[in-house]
Parts: structure tokens; C-alpha cells; sequence
């Protein structure tokens, strides 16, 4: 199933709900182009290094939650 991401809250809200696939997670893809050019290089790059760090502190909440499942079933 393909995803094709609108410069909207969709995208985002895909995000945060977990569904939306790790190849379209990017932070550019949430951000209208005119946006992207008036940001310029240099900024665009350092959100998308923010939003990376943002993506790695959800997936260890997640591994920190799941651990604490299996362990409260032991």
C-alpha cells in the first residue's frame, strides 16, 4: 500500500499515530514547499536532525512501554 503525503496534518497525524511507513517519515514531507525555501538549507537541514532525535525518543518510549508489558505479565 503506498502513502502519498499531503503538506497537510495528515501526514502528521499518520505520524503520530504510528501508521504512517519509517520511508515516508521525513520532516519535509510534513512542511508545505514554500516553507521548505523560505527556511533555507541550513535550517531545513537542522529541523530535519530535530525531528530525527524527535522519531529515536519515540521509539525508545516505545521499547521502555513494551518492556514494562512483558515485565508486569512475568
Amino acid at each position: 500500500m503506498g502513502f502519498h503525503i499531503q503538506h497537510d496534518l495528515s501526514g502528521l497525524e499518520l505520524f503520530q499515530s504510528g501508521t504512517l511507513p519509517e520511508s515516508e517519515q521525513e520532516w519535509s514531507r510534513f512542511v508545505p514547499p514554500q516553507t521548505l525555501e523560505a527556511l533555507g538549507k541550513n535550517e531545513v537541514e537542522r529541523q530535519s536532525v530535530l525531528f530525527e532525535v524527535v522519531k529515536s525518543e519515540l521509539d525508545y518510549v516505545n521499547d521502555l512501554q513494551i518492556t514494562r508489558d512483558v515485565r508486569a505479565t512475568q
